[in-house]
């Protein structure tokens, strides 16, 4: 009797300690990277720790580049609210909580799933080049691009299109009121919310760069609000609920409108009445490719998805997860594989509605093959790719969200006003800070914008265009149902954090949390460098990289990610611990 009691006192303690490991958001849903040495995780900024970063849950899951931001959409899925809503009320409440790298001023692309329909929409609410804009508008009278007039200024702004996204996608399958979902925006920017580290760090570096009505507010009695600061946007919560009574209207046909084209023709901006009466959010079917034995759905052109599906091509050619083994071999073939589909990028890169851009061709498996046959034991050089220069990089803002549930319905979402605080302009009486997006076209073939990336004709400046974008928000499915859902800040980093953060789920299956905080690594064709995380790779891996003739800088990785992943009957969220998002489900 007594060894009977024994033995069941340790069942049920042993039951226990695994029931309570699999409620713990840090244990791993899969193998643990801290198996080998390199790659190492990297340390959560301040003010964040492993636990915060990583929560599992059964119903839903959300993940988002802010706290506020998952409350909203957890708090309007618990009054009944569907995915879409909860999609919408995370995205206005970023639109106030960062105003350093989103807003109602610039726009985005968003990828729902519906499990009902088992189809997949891809949304393009991308802000769209004004009618007068021409392509050679940056350039001056001997020929050389004016930087400041493509990247500040009133010069600069592309039309809008976030409010036309947010209210038209949640039109169409919405279920709660919009007034609702668009609450816990609306009292954030009304009552304020305490100003963080990154945004404390962001304003204090965009201070110069700011007209008298952002300074006025982002940085009172001329000084630049700190970290702790109440930071209350009364105007903003105006236009926000101007919105949520009048729809996108307000804004395109509106009082709101016809304040922003006053102040652009005050200011020498570009934005008329017709440009803002003609925005369009187009709606169209994803991208769909085949990775090993998943499908993978990524935005579009204007979006760099294409590439992505290129690279992804590449990688498939050979045993990566074999390879990973050799932290040296894997980085140089990685590497190789990202200079080959950047230089695609910076060629074919564009808006598909203006140019022909090759989408069979970019997205086949016989051309990936050809590209890597190309790649030696020896690091190409990129000008023998293409002769175009780049330069170093400079701000990393946008925002990204990724949500899925129980039932198999899923969004990913990554919204921008493209420079940190966009153009450095706010529209008075209104709070709405206003996109520099107008520099994510090639101002001239070949030269460099604030992210280092090059383009060519493809991406050149015209009327009612879409500029190429970086922004790829990705799901991927096995057996037809969402495992991931997946996308990232980061300009051009965020190309290669979304890559590195799907090969390591589902080529190397190792935890989400593991997945996303892994030391990352990044070449973006032009630049000609090797960029990575000291966390990625060891010295001697570094030194031999250098003598296959790499070169190496070890720096920060710029890519957040925001991910949502299916791990059994759970639903596993996390958010890049190198932002203070968080994830959050019930």
């Amino acid at each position: 009797m007594k060894n009977r009691l024994i033995l069941s006192f340790c069942v049920i303690v042993t039951m226990s300690s695994i029931l309570s490991r699999c409620n713990d958001p840090d244990m791993a849903d899969s193998k643990t990277i801290s198996d080998h040495k390199y790659p190492q995780l990297v340390t959560p900024i301040k003010g964040s720790t492993a636990s915060q970063l990583s929560a599992r849950a059964r119903k839903v899951m959300i993940s988002s580049d802010h706290p506020e931001a998952t409350r909203a959409g957890l708090a309007i899925l618990k009054k009944g609210g569907n995915i879409i809503d909860a999609a919408i009320a995370v995205s206005f409440t970023l639109s106030v909580t960062c105003p350093q790298s989103t807003g109602l001023g610039g726009g985005g692309f968003m990828l729902v799933h519906l499990a009902k329909e088992n189809k997949t929409i891809a949304f393009d609410f991308r802000e769209r080049a004004p009618l007068k804009a021409f392509r050679t508008m940056y350039l001056t009278a001997d020929g050389k691009v004016d930087d400041r007039a493509s990247r500040w200024g009133y010069r600069s702004v592309a039309v809008p299109g976030m409010i036309a996204g947010f209210v038209q996608i949640h039109r169409q399958f919405g279920s709660l009121s919009l007034k609702q979902v668009m609450k816990p925006a609306i009292t954030l920017a009304r009552q304020g919310f305490r100003v963080y580290d990154h945004l404390a760090d962001a304003i204090d570096k965009a201070y110069d760069n700011m007209d008298d009505n952002m300074k006025a507010l982002f940085a009172p009695h001329g000084k630049p609000l700190k970290t702790g600061s109440l930071l209350i946007q009364r105007d903003l919560a105006k236009t926000l609920e101007a919105i949520a009574q009048k729809g996108e209207d307000v804004f395109y046909k509106g009082k709101i409108g016809k304040a922003l084209v006053s102040q652009m023709a005050a200011h020498g901006g570009l934005i008329t009445k017709k440009d803002l009466k003609n925005y369009r959010v187009y709606q169209s079917k994803p991208l769909i490719s085949r990775y090993r034995n998943y499908k993978i759905a990524i935005m579009p052109p204007p979006s760099s998805g294409i590439h992505i599906i290129t690279i992804l091509n590449m990688l498939e050619t050979r045993d990566i997860a074999a390879m990973k083994k050799d932290s040296f071999r894997f980085t140089h073939f990685f590497t190789e594989v990202l200079r080959r589909g950047f230089a695609d990028r910076a060629k074919y890169g564009g808006d598909n509605r203006f140019v022909k851009v090759p989408m069979k061709r970019l997205s086949s498996k016989a051309y990936a093959k050809k590209l890597v046959e190309s790649i030696t034991n020896k690091a190409t050089s990129s000008s023998t790719i293409a002769k175009l220069q780049g330069h170093q990089h400079k701000s990393y803002e946008t925002t990204h969200l990724s949500i899925m549930d129980a039932e198999g319905n899923a969004v990913a979402s990554t919204q921008s006003i493209n420079y940190r605080f966009g153009a450095g302009v706010l529209l008075t009486g209104w709070g709405i800070i206003l996109n520099n997006t107008m520099d994510d076209f090639s101002v001239a073939p070949g030269v460099p914008n604030l992210y280092g990336l090059v383009g060519g004709e493809a991406n050149a400046i015209e009327g009612a265009k879409t500029p190429l974008s970086s922004m790829s928000p990705t799901i991927v499915f096995s057996h037809n149902k969402p495992v991931l859902v997946v996308g990232a800040s980061g300009g051009s980093y965020i190309i290669t954090g979304i890559l590195q953060t799907l090969i390591n789920v589902l080529d190397f299956k190792l935890s989400l949390y593991d997945s996303v905080a892994a030391g990352r690594i990044h070449h973006q064709y032009q630049p000609d460098k090797l960029f990575l995380e000291s966390e990625a790779l060891s010295p001697e891996a570094i030194e031999k990289l250098k003598s296959l003739g790499h070169q190496i800088t070890v720096s920060p990785n710029r890519s957040k990610v925001c991910a949502v992943h299916k791990d059994g009957n759970d639903l596993v969220g996390v958010a890049d611990p190198r932002r203070g998002g968080r994830p959050g489900g019930f």
